[in-house]
This record gives structure tokens, sequence and C-alpha cells, in this order.
């Protein structure tokens, strides 16, 4: 098989007929905050705008292969870069011809506006739950806490419990052994 021209490379490239596999593709961090930008209203809003976006989005992830794979001062790459800024300006035109319809205007502020209303409802509602948790855990902790400290005080009281009935056993020990002196004694007083 013989190695396309560089020509036939950009006619493809202008065309749209060099496709990349998905997994060169960009992709998006799942982990970053949900907030929805006026671009990402307005894209919602104005079918135009999407397609422009999206051929914006393809010839920037397009781009980044070339870059990667063969580096910036590579002609495919510089091409790639050209058509990534037509394909920006393009979408930034319609974002501002999108932006002075005071109607798609509104619609786009308040879809933001349900999204942080959204975005805030969902952080008070991990905040109440954070709560929950933590009022559980130091519930938890009290009542072993209580638990461990009754348990102290049985403790204290056998070991009180145990201490009576040594001196108790001490004292009647004392009290065997006195009586036995006596009564050894009193044996010998009256032998002698």
């Amino acid at each position: 098989m013989t190695q396309p021209s560089l020509n036939q490379i950009m006619n493809d490239m202008a065309s749209g007929a060099l496709d990349l596999p998905v997994s060169y593709m960009t992709k998006h961090d799942d982990t970053a905050s949900q907030t929805l930008s006026e671009l990402d209203a307005f894209i919602h809003l104005d079918d135009m705008l999407a397609v422009l976006n999206k051929e914006y989005l393809d010839e920037k992830s397009h781009y980044d292969y070339l870059a990667k794979t063969f580096g910036e001062d590579d002609a495919m790459t510089e091409v790639a870069a050209d058509m990534m800024d037509s394909a920006w300006c393009a979408m930034q035109t319609r974002y501002l011809e999108v932006r002075a319809t005071q109607k798609l205007m509104e619609q786009a502020q308040l879809m933001v506006l349900a999204v942080e209303k959204e975005q805030i409802e969902l952080e008070e509602k991990k905040e109440r739950q954070k709560d929950k948790q933590e009022t559980e855990r130091f519930m938890l902790l009290t009542r072993l806490m209580d638990k461990q400290n009754s348990e102290r005080n049985k403790t204290n009281y056998a070991d009180l419990l145990a201490v009576v009935f040594i001196l108790f056993g001490t004292l009647k020990l004392k009290n065997n052994f006195f009586q036995f002196r006596s009564s050894f004694n009193s044996h010998h007083a009256m032998a002698a």
C-alpha cells in the first residue's frame, strides 16, 4: 500500500473524510463541576451553534492527536491548527449572533440559573447527608463511651466487692488466728 500524498491528506482533512479512532477524542472529566456555562446553554438552544461547536471540538481533537503524534512543527499538524482556528471562529461568530437575540439570551440565562439552583440543592443535600452521618457517628461514639463507662463502673464495683471480700476474709483469718492463739495460750496455760 502506497502512502497518500500530503495534498491527499489535506483534502481528506478538509472534507472530513479522515476519521480518527474514538480513543483519540478528547475525554470529559467526570469529576469536574457540573455547572452550565452560557455557551453550553446556547448550544442546547441553537442547532447551528451545536453543529459548529461539535466541528470545533472534532478539529481540536484532531489537532491534539496530530500534535502529540507528529509534533507541532509537522505540516499536517499546522493544517489541523488552521482548521481548528477556522472552526473556532465560525463557532464564535454564531455564538455572538445567538447572544444578540433577546429571546434566546433570556432562555439561556434561565437554563443557567436552573442548573445553578439544582447544583446548590444537590450540594445542600450532600451537606445534610454528611451532617446526618457525622451525627450518627457521634451518637454511636457516645453510646460506646457510655457502655465503656458503665462497664468500668461495674468493674469498679466488682473490684470494690473483691477488696471487701479480701478484707473480710483477712479479718476472718485474723480472728481465727487470734482465736487459735488464745485457745493455744489457754491450753498451754492450763497445762502448765
